[in-house]
């Protein structure tokens, strides 16, 4: 990604770098994710941090268990990891001036929420599965779904619970991705521009990581209640004597969520959270930055 403009590689192209890229940062941060989901469903209150939930984890499930859904993460950045990055891109390069100029902060805001919308009614199949599949552990063995791989989940959920059920918790899932992305996406290219253009910094790795961690720090602040909503919806499962659903709509978790716990609670699980997406947008960015300039490069020469 350039300055607030975005480098001039064919759309292909920039679809398969942003997968790589996202593929790449998941995989890194994946026990760091668990964590965060597992504490945003802790109905119990089992876990008394995310210190606590990570050791707990491990003394249970094992150091492999820190990583159960990661297929499910990976397919989820194959689907709305990608199509969010490339998408931005796409939208960021449509919204230059006539001569080039690079697009206000508004306009770069108004990419990622729409990049991040798009992409996450794309995208919201693998993000139940991640959900489920990341949170499995912590329910009674009776109760765990067990679910194999990202495939036998959504050939499971779709066999057993209907189709409609992968989009299950979509609307506060387009919600968070609008929040996230437009925080992240256009805190992250104004910043770098400023310190570009204003600083006279070098378009460099430092530069990139001061950037994206301004980015992520907002996508996290910005997104925290939605994520935990979204969580929450995507994670229900009926009563086994009334039959009924926790909670009947996102709305209806988000009320009874602040009554409840208060309205604090809508952040919780906020310093996993933050050391979640931080690392997660500083990686994905970075990764996109090299890789991109790795293919100019090349097409260069």
């Amino acid at each position: 990604m350039s300055s607030g403009g975005i480098n001039p590689i064919p759309t292909p192209v920039r679809f398969a770098l942003a997968g790589i890229s996202g593929c790449m940062a998941t995989s890194t941060i994946q026990p760091i994710d668990l964590v965060k989901t597992r504490l945003q469903i802790d109905y119990t209150k089992q876990y008394r941090n995310g210190v606590h939930c990570l050791k707990e984890v491990v003394r249970s499930e094992g150091f492999f268990g820190l990583y159960s859904g990661l297929s499910a993460a990976l397919a989820r950045q194959l689907s709305y990891g990608m199509f969010r990055m490339a998408l931005f891109q796409e939208l960021m390069e449509r919204s230059k001036g006539p001569n080039g100029e690079n697009p206000n902060l508004t306009r770069k805001l108004l990419c990622g929420l729409t990049a991040g919308g798009l992409s996450s009614l794309i995208g919201n199949p693998t993000e139940v599965c991640l959900v489920r599949m990341t949170a499995d552990g912590r329910l009674p063995v009776e109760q765990r779904r067990n679910y194999k791989n990202v495939v036998d989940a959504l050939l499971r959920i779709t066999k057993e619970e209907g189709i409609t059920t992968l989009w299950r918790g979509c609307s506060p899932t387009i919600v968070r991705a609008m929040c996230l992305n437009m925080a992240q996406f256009g805190t992250y290219t104004q910043v770098k521009q400023i310190l570009l253009e204003n600083y006279n910094a070098p378009d460099n790795f430092l530069t990139h990581i001061q950037a994206a961690t301004c980015g992520g720090v907002m996508a996290s602040i910005a997104s925290l209640p939605a994520d935990n909503i979204k969580s929450q919806i995507q994670n229900m499962s009926a009563d086994p004597k009334t039959g009924e659903m926790p909670f009947k709509s996102p709305i209806d978790c988000l009320v009874k969520s602040v009554k409840n716990n208060g309205v604090t609670s809508l952040w919780k699980g906020l310093p996993a959270y933050v050391t979640r997406i931080s690392p997660h947008a500083i990686l994905v960015l970075i990764i996109m930055e090299q890789l991109t300039g790795v293919y100019k490069g090349i097409s260069n020469n």
